[in-house]
């Protein structure tokens, strides 16, 4: 990919106003935009690049109803 459109790219990401995750082969977090930080409560530097996507969706599932409903977070 040439760095125009890597840049283009990472713009698109970065800039979009819905959640954006992307996973490498074996699972791991690789990107994770600001609207998904809005979206799930979870700040970037708390999942990449330690956590893969399954143990991240498992902490969402895992949080209270009453807190995802109080704070206005969906699910996902």
């Amino acid at each position: 990919m040439s760095s125009n459109s890597l840049q283009k790219f990472r713009s698109f990401v970065e800039e979009s106003t819905e959640g954006i995750t992307l996973l490498d082969e074996q699972g791991q977090i690789i990107e994770w935009n600001q609207a998904r930080e809005r979206m799930t409560g979870l700040k970037a530097d708390q999942v990449m690049p330690v956590k893969t996507g399954f143990e991240v969706v498992r902490e969402i599932l895992q949080q209270p109803a009453l807190e995802i409903i109080k704070h206005r977070r969906p699910l996902c």
